[in-house]
C-alpha cells in the first residue's frame, strides 16, 4: 500500500514532477527505428516522458529528436516541409535544420538578427539495437546502457512495440511479477518435465517446469537494480527439485524475463507507456518459426493483434474483446489471447494510475516493494533538493540478464545461475 501523496510522486513523470527530473538522468526509448521515415518523407511524431516530439532523418542519414511545435508559433512539425537539409514550417516558412537550428526565417526583414538566436528544443539521441535512443536530461548525457543484444547482428534479435493505456510503473510491476503468469498466462503453459526452463513453442504456447503456483520470491541487488528469484517446486521431482525463474530490474524501467524476453515500460506520459519488447539468441539468427512462435504467445502480430498505432482493438469500452462463451466452454481460463493482451487488460482495468491506497500485498509482491522503494527514493531526493546518486548510470547493463534452472532444494540459486556476478552482492534485499 502507498499513500496518495507517493503514489503520486512515483508516477508523474513530465519535466516538473521530482520523477520526471529523475528519469531524465536515463537514455530512453523513444522509437523503433522502423517508426523513422526516409530522408525526404517527413517526421514521425514522438511522445515521451510527457513531450511532444518529432524524430526525423535528413539527407545525410542522420536523426534529430526535436519539439514538435516550431518555435515561431507552435505549429506542429509533423506538417513540415522534408527539404533534405532542414524541416520547413508550413505556416510561415521557417527552416530548422539538424539539431534544432533555424536556419532560415523568410518572413523576417533582410536586416533581422533574430534567425541565428532562435533554436528549436532538441535532444542527443542514438541508434542503436533497434531502437531511437533519446537522452532528456540537462548536461552531458551518461553512456548509453548497453545490453546483451546491442552487440548481436541484426537478424539475432526482433524488436516489437506495443501501447498501454497506464502509467509506466503499472507497466513495470506487471513485468517483475512472476507469480501472475501462472494464472494470467496459464491457457498459453501447460507442466513438462521435458525442459529445464520455461519453453515457448512455434505454435505460442508454452511449457514450464513446474506446477507450483505459489512462488518464493528472494531479491538480490545489484548495481544496475536488483534480480529476484522466483523458487517453485519442480514438476520431476517437487521434494527434492526446484525451479527458479530468475527475471533482473535494471533502473530505471527495464526488466529481462527468462527464456530472452526485455521489456522496456517507457512512459509516453503519466497515462500511457510504450511498451517494448526484445528477444534474442545470442548464438544464432532467429529462425522464422521461432520469431511467430514468440510473436504469437505474445500477441504481437501486426494486423492481427496490433493496430497500425501499436495499439490494440481490445479496449475498455469493450472489455478488452474478452471471450466469456470461450471461459464458459473451458477454452480459456481469462477469455484473452496473447500475453500482452491479457497484461493490457488488467492494467487498464486498474485506471490509468492505480490507486495504491486500497491494495493489500502479499509475499509474492516483494520485488514489486522492492522496485517502488527504488524509485520512490530518487523522486523523493528531487523533490527534496538533494543531489541524485544513481549507481545504475555506471552499471554494466550487458550483466542485465535473466537466468533458469532446476537445480537441488536447498541450493544457492544466486550462485547457481549467476557464478561470479553473484560475489559483488553486498547484502540480501528485504
Amino acid at each position: 500500500m502507498l499513500s496518495k501523496t507517493d503514489n503520486e510522486l512515483m508516477c508523474r513523470v513530465e519535466k516538473d514532477q521530482p520523477m520526471g527530473v529523475a528519469l531524465r538522468q536515463f537514455w530512453m526509448p523513444a522509437c523503433l527505428l522502423d517508426e523513422i521515415p526516409d530522408p525526404g518523407d517527413g517526421p514521425v511524431r514522438v511522445r515521451l516522458a510527457g513531450e511532444r516530439l518529432v524524430a526525423w532523418r535528413n539527407a545525410e542519414g542522420r536523426v534529430s529528436l526535436m519539439a514538435e511545435a516550431c518555435p515561431h508559433r507552435g505549429a506542429s512539425l509533423m506538417l513540415a516541409r522534408d527539404e533534405g537539409d532542414g524541416l520547413r514550417c508550413v505556416y510561415h516558412g521557417w527552416k530548422i535544420q539538424h539539431g534544432g537550428q533555424v536556419c532560415e526565417m523568410p518572413g523576417e526583414p533582410k536586416e533581422s538578427r533574430m534567425c541565428g538566436r532562435v533554436k528549436n528544443t532538441s535532444y542527443p539521441c542514438v541508434e542503436s539495437g533497434g531502437l531511437l535512443w533519446a537522452y532528456l536530461g540537462s548536461g552531458e548525457p551518461p553512456a548509453l546502457p548497453h545490453f546483451p543484444w546491442m552487440d548481436l547482428p541484426a537478424a539475432h534479435y526482433i524488436v516489437r512495440k506495443t501501447i498501454y493505456n497506464v502509467n509506466f510503473v503499472q507497466s513495470l510491476e506487471g513485468s517483475i511479477d512472476s507469480a501472475h503468469s501462472d494464472f494470467l498466462h496459464s491457457a498459453e503453459t501447460s507442466a513438462s518435465g521435458d525442459y529445464d526452463q520455461d519453453k515457448v513453442h512455434s505454435d505460442g504456447s508454452r511449457s514450464r517446469p513446474s506446477t507450483d503456483t505459489s512462488p518464493e520470491i528472494d531479491v538480490r541487488e545489484t548495481d544496475f537494480g536488483f534480480i529476484y528469484g522466483a523458487i517453485r517446486k519442480a514438476v520431476a521431482d517437487p521434494e527434492n527439485l526446484c525451479y527458479v525463474r530468475a527475471t533482473a530490474f535494471a533502473l530505471p524501467f527495464y526488466s529481462m524475463i527468462p527464456p530472452v524476453y526485455m521489456q522496456a515500460s517507457v512512459p509516453l506520459d503519466s497515462e500511457n507507456t510504450a511498451m517494448y519488447l526484445v528477444w534474442y539468441n545470442s548464438e544464432r539468427p532467429l529462425s522464422a518459426d521461432e520469431i511467430k512462435g514468440h510473436e504469437t504467445f505474445l500477441g504481437l502480430r501486426m494486423g492481427e493483434d496490433l493496430l497500425s498505432d501499436y495499439r490494440r482493438p481490445g479496449r475498455d469500452t469493450n472489455r478488452w474483446l474478452q471471450d466469456r462463451e470461450g471461459m464458459k466452454q473451458g477454452k480459456t481460463y481469462t477469455g484473452l489471447y496473447g500475453t500482452t493482451m491479457q497484461d493490457i487488460a488488467v492494467q487498464e482495468s486498474m485506471g490509468p494510475i492505480q490507486d495504491r491506497t486500497i491494495e493489500h500485498l502479499g509475499m509474492t509482491d516483494k520485488a514489486i516493494v522492492h522496485m517502488r522503494r527504488l524509485l520512490l527514493n530518487f523522486a523523493r531526493d528531487v523533490r527534496d533538493g538533494k543531489e541524485l546518486r544513481i549507481a545504475a548510470l555506471d552499471a554494466d547493463y550487458r550483466n542485465v540478464q535473466s537466468a533458469a534452472a532446476i537445480i537441488p532444494r536447498g541450493e544457492d540459486w544466486w550462485k547457481k545461475l549467476y557464478g561470479d556476478q553473484a560475489a559483488s552482492v553486498s547484502r540480501k534485499a528485504g
